[in-house]
């Protein structure tokens, strides 16, 4: 698990009153966090409060729910059944075109989503198809998911960020994991530095992975590799990413051992703005 700076409570909309303050800033890393806003905005049509979408980001970020999960949450609250629970699945489909896409179903989406839930989609499960859509984040101007559109990492999976230097604390048990660093360079100016190391708590030595140099606005994968499960399920690794300048920020993903995802655009050195 990767451990972060999160608090929150059990709540869809907002944390109960004692529970821990949410963060003050957002992570920084809105290509993990914008699936929950996104989600949000789906269910609910508004905007999310800050304890809210703390709450579920962490559980997001540490791998404790998925977003399947988490959507599977969201469409058993109140709210969500007040405005759909009397529909039949035809009529669903028809309200969340107008809801969230501002626009009548098309025939051929209409008929798709139904036969989907006929088959026994749930409708959390269709509503991550209408938030993670290429249509809905072009509308919310929100940014791709890492894994790309109508992908994800597995079941698992932890996400850390950060700007400049810092540490991701990995706690993966007695499972090998996958692990993805990824650096995005935010300044139209400058190219930026960066060196990514891989080490253990308390031990001197410890591994350089990548020292690369990033142009402006340039974004990619900057190491892939495999930590083995430790003997002890409580111990740690670290991956420490160290820059100068907060113009750079960086993504770290450890995932469990298997098929990586696509991440279409970050396999490769990509010169694009993204935002």
């Amino acid at each position: 698990m990767v451990a972060l700076a999160f608090a929150g409570g059990p709540a869809l909309s907002s944390a109960p009153a004692d529970a821990l303050p949410p963060p003050v800033a957002d992570p920084g890393c809105p290509e993990v966090t914008d699936s929950i806003h996104r989600l949000y905005s789906a269910y609910f049509l508004r905007a999310p409060d800050e304890s809210g979408v703390a709450y579920w980001t962490n559980r997001y970020m540490s791998g404790d729910r998925n977003l399947r999960q988490i959507s599977d949450a969201f469409a058993a609250s109140p709210e969500f059944l007040a405005r759909y629970g009397s529909l039949d699945d035809g009529e669903f489909i028809d309200l969340l075109y107008q809801n969230i896409f501002g626009r009548q179903a098309d025939s051929g989406g209409a008929e798709y989503w139904g036969g989907r839930l006929a088959a026994g989609l749930t409708r959390g499960a269709l509503m991550i198809g209408f938030s993670e859509s290429a249509e809905y984040i072009n509308q919310t101007g929100t940014m791709q998911p890492l894994a790309g559109i109508g992908r994800a990492y597995p079941v698992g999976t932890t996400f850390a960020c950060g700007r400049g230097a810092g540490t991701a604390v990995l706690r993966t048990g007695d499972r090998p994991m996958n692990i993805d660093v990824l650096g995005i360079n935010d300044s139209p100016q400058r190219a930026q530095n960066l060196l990514v190391f891989v080490g253990t708590p308390g031990q001197s030595g410890r591994e350089l992975v990548a020292n690369e140099i990033l142009s402006p606005h340039e974004y990619f994968l900057l190491w892939n590799g495999r930590i083995e499960g430790p003997a002890s399920p409580a111990a740690e690794r670290l991956v420490v990413v160290e820059s100068a300048d907060v113009d750079l920020h960086w993504v770290v993903v450890a995932y469990p051992v298997g098929s990586a995802p696509d991440r279409p655009g970050w396999n490769n050195r990509a010169p694009l703005q993204l935002r």
